[in-house]
């Protein structure tokens, strides 16, 4: 069972990880990866998942914090689902390209 759980924390971790770089934007280095900024869980036994975080998806692009990260993310921000086969959940993820500067103010106002 252990081995279940892992590779669902190893999924997270990838999507948080996957693509870190660095750019030169006005003569300065800006660090720029991805950021989990909204997680929610769905249970496994609905006939269709994705048609389920339809509303969750909407509301939170619709809220303060999904305005703002639209207008800060370098690329439009994206979800992900993880399934969990240990607690048979479905995970969803909307993952941001941000910068550095950008995620420490959206952890600092937002989590």
């Amino acid at each position: 069972m252990s081995i279940t759980n892992y590779s669902y924390y190893l999924e997270t971790a990838r999507l948080q990880l996957e693509s870190q770089e660095c750019k030169i934007i006005d003569n300065q280095v800006v660090e720029i990866s991805n950021l989990i900024v909204y997680s929610f869980v769905l249970s496994a036994d609905v006939e269709d998942p994705d048609l389920y975080a339809a509303e969750p998806l909407w509301n939170w692009q619709q809220s303060n914090t999904g305005c703002w990260v639209i207008e800060h993310a370098v690329d439009k921000p994206s979800w992900h689902r993880v399934h969990d086969q240990l607690s048979d959940e479905f995970h969803y993820h909307v993952v941001a390209r941000m910068s550095t500067k950008d995620q420490t103010f959206f952890r600092l106002k937002f989590q």
